[in-house]
């Protein structure tokens, strides 16, 4: 997958530290990187495979789905 087309999603979040998450450049892996945690002062890196990823979604889609305070 071409740089250009790597989708790239970055959440900023308190005291600096901040979410970062991109495709690898076969396209087939999203690898998150945390940075300036609490408890960390670099960063932490994972990569999340196909069935990960359908999982997150899930999750996700199930969360945002709930009202604020069943989240």
């Amino acid at each position: 997958m071409s740089k250009q087309d790597r989708r790239v999603i970055v959440l900023d979040g308190r005291e600096n530290s901040h979410l970062h998450a991109a495709w690898s450049r076969s396209g087939k892996h999203l690898i998150v990187t945390v940075s300036k945690t609490a408890w960390s002062d670099g960063y932490q890196q994972v990569e999340l495979r196909p069935d990960q990823l359908e999982e997150l979604r899930d999750y996700l889609s199930e969360t945002i789905a709930l009202n604020p305070p069943d989240r």
